[in-house]
């Protein structure tokens, strides 16, 4: 199990200490991808976002996650897990990025038999130490590490985990697409400024569009991060199935010509802007998903593509009605439905939130009685 250090107390970080920091290295080696940007401004050790002591997620954070709404998310990826586990008979959970750990406890408390191991993906001392307080009482069986164990046979999660990876950043010029870097101007100040041009990789992935987007069209890709990530899933799961649920498009919607400035955005104090140079480290900063390109790259690995469709299709298929408990009291029952509101409405998660499926050696296809499949779009 891997020891929990101590993360650096708030007080002790000047306001613009990553700010100075990032605008001398600039200064001294030139303008920064924005991926390299992005990195350090969240996991930077004592200055990025997510390696503070600070309130994060909850009304008293930065933001809300489908867990910190309540349990009935957990109960139907409890369901998944049971249903997937039967199906391979028994096995480990795994989950990336398990922020505040809530996920983790609620799905632990639904399971219908706890799995001997539960693996938290964190690379984060400081929200090492919040998954652990939340933890607390559950048992032996919660192991703590910065990756997949070799030989992983059972389930992995990523709940809102892969749109905090570091993505680049590019614009659509008359000369081509140029890559979007971060330079310096005015002392410390942050600013965009158009670099060589960008990779193969996204000429491919223009070209291949039904609509080409015209020039100062702006968005973003993943690149190493999401193969880094993929890579690992490759080496390390032997066995079993992976859920992804995060929020994003199949390609087509991502690079839509009308989504003409990107999807990049940021969060703090509840409030969401695009401007990810305002105050680094003091804000979260995330990226849609491209889940077709998470699908091609999953399928060079070798892995089976089991399920795409909407977060709504998704819970409404392992439970989500019967997950509510309409014997509760007015308050709870009430509190309830504004769960199953929020998690299925379109105009809320239920369709910004997509879930993909991946599989290795799993026997069976997983059900659609509820959930659309969209599988064709990706």
């Amino acid at each position: 199990m891997t020891v929990i250090s101590s993360p650096v107390s708030e007080s002790e970080i000047p306001v613009d200490a990553l700010r100075m920091r990032l605008a001398e290295q600039i200064r001294q080696e030139g303008p920064l991808r924005f991926d390299q940007y992005m990195e350090q401004a969240l996991y930077a050790p004592e200055y990025g976002y997510y390696e503070r002591v600070h309130p994060i997620f909850g009304t008293s954070g930065d933001f809300v996650t489908a867990p910190g709404l309540g349990d009935l998310l957990a109960r139907c990826v409890a369901r998944f897990c049971d249903f997937s586990r039967e199906e391979l008979g028994n096995g480990a959970i795994a989950e990336y990025g398990p922020g505040n750990g809530m996920l983790a406890r609620d799905v632990l408390d639904a399971l219908k038999e706890r799995p001997d191991d539960y693996w938290l993906l964190e690379r984060s001392s400081g929200l090492r130490k919040q998954q652990a307080e939340t933890l607390d009482g559950r048992g032996t069986s919660l192991r703590w590490s910065d990756r997949l164990p070799k030989a992983f046979e059972g389930i992995v999660l990523a709940n809102e985990f892969l749109d905090a990876l570091p993505a680049r950043c590019f614009e659509v010029t008359d000369e081509g697409i140029r890559e979007r870097m971060v330079a310096v101007r005015g002392g410390d100040e942050f600013c965009w400024e158009l670099g060589t041009p960008a990779s193969p990789d996204l000429d491919r992935l223009i070209a291949e569009l039904e609509e080409a987007p015209a020039a100062g069209y702006c968005s973003e890709w993943r690149h190493d991060d999401l193969r880094a990530w993929l890579d690992e899933l490759d080496e390390s799961l032997r066995r079993g199935v992976v859920l992804i649920i995060d929020y994003g498009y199949p390609r087509r919607e991502y690079y839509h010509s009308q989504r003409v400035t990107g999807t990049l955005r940021c969060h703090a104090d509840h409030q969401v802007h695009s401007d990810p140079f305002r105050q680094p480290g003091h804000e979260d900063i995330s990226v849609d998903v491209d889940f077709t390109a998470v699908a091609e790259l999953a399928a060079e690995r070798g892995f089976d593509i089991l399920m795409f469709t909407s977060q709504a299709g998704f819970l409404l298929e392992y439970g989500l009605l019967e997950a509510a408990d309409s014997s509760a009291d007015e308050a709870t029952w009430l509190a309830q439905r504004g769960q199953i509101e929020t998690l299925t409405h379109p105009d809320r998660m239920g369709e910004r939130f997509r879930v993909l499926a991946l599989a290795r050696d799993f026997p069976v296809e997983l059900p659609h009685r509820v959930c659309p499949d969209h599988r064709n779009r990706l």
